[in-house]
């Protein structure tokens, strides 16, 4: 007798990941050559599991076999429930995962059908490109996510006044439009990663009130005329030679070198 036939698996959430299928080169080339021809929500007429081949082909990840990790749920959300996918939503909710946003009031809109430009503390250029993540004071823990570095366009980088632990990724230095980056006052730990020096347009950089520690000459030397950088230098911890306000252990912070005398040194 012929062996039975065995039915094809239902995808469920828990196990989506394991059974995703490739994405149609036809479909996927014309998604990513024609982002504001085509509508966002185009990709929701393919089956919803090729979603997740065409998000880790685009912004080049590992999906990973940890359901709990912040790119699984972000990539579970694209995939079932997002109405109107697309690689910056995506993005975005890896954000929201890594800094255990998931749990913050309908009201701040996050994971919503609302159009992303729209979520608390995101702004977007007239291509609808998130060029300003501001979500300082928040209340946010986790980690930030290396996956912001796929966000291209972005100028501003506001996570300052939280409860934030890890290291600064150093794929951040991948954005090279970023001029502002603030993330003082969270539990930052580990030395600030070389690769930041490669962001040319750089004006304020705010570390402040962290645990970092090493040193920032190989930031001092690409500094901008007029850039301010603050840092808890005041310890020895963290050693900054062009840093405009230094910080102690317990938060207390004094002019260290006015911008002045710093552009004049330059």
């Amino acid at each position: 007798s012929s062996a039975p036939v065995t039915p094809a698996p239902t995808l469920k959430p828990t196990t989506r990941l394991e059974n995703w299928v490739p994405f149609p080169p036809a479909m996927f080339e014309a998604f990513i050559s024609q982002p504001t021809a085509v509508p966002r929500d185009n990709i929701s007429t393919v089956a919803p599991s090729s979603r997740i081949d065409y998000i880790a082909e685009t912004l080049d990840i590992q999906v990973p076999s940890d359901l709990e990790n912040p790119v699984s749920k972000a990539l579970n959300w694209s995939v079932d429930q997002d109405s109107v996918p697309s690689s910056q939503r995506f993005t975005l909710a890896v954000l929201i995962y890594s800094l255990e946003g998931e749990s913050w009031s309908d009201e701040v809109q996050f994971l919503t059908a609302v159009d992303e430009c729209e979520w608390d503390g995101i702004t977007c250029n007239d291509s609808k490109n998130v060029t300003v993540i501001s979500l300082s004071n928040k209340g946010l823990g986790g980690t930030i996510p290396a996956e912001l570095s796929s966000l291209s366009s972005l100028v501003t980088l506001d996570l300052s006044a939280n409860s934030i632990k890890g290291f600064i990724p150093s794929q951040i230095g991948r954005l090279s439009e970023l001029t502002k980056i603030n993330l003082q006052g969270n539990w930052l730990g580990g030395t600030v990663p070389t690769e930041l020096a490669a962001l040319p347009n750089l004006e304020t950089f705010q570390i402040q009130n962290n645990f970092l520690k090493g040193d920032l000459e190989f930031m001092c030397s690409v500094r901008k005329t007029g850039a301010i950088f603050n840092a808890d230098c005041d310890e020895s911890v963290l050693d900054c030679d062009c840093c405009h306000m230094c910080c102690d252990a317990v938060g207390r912070c004094h002019v260290s070198q006015t911008i002045e005398d710093l552009d004049n040194r330059q």
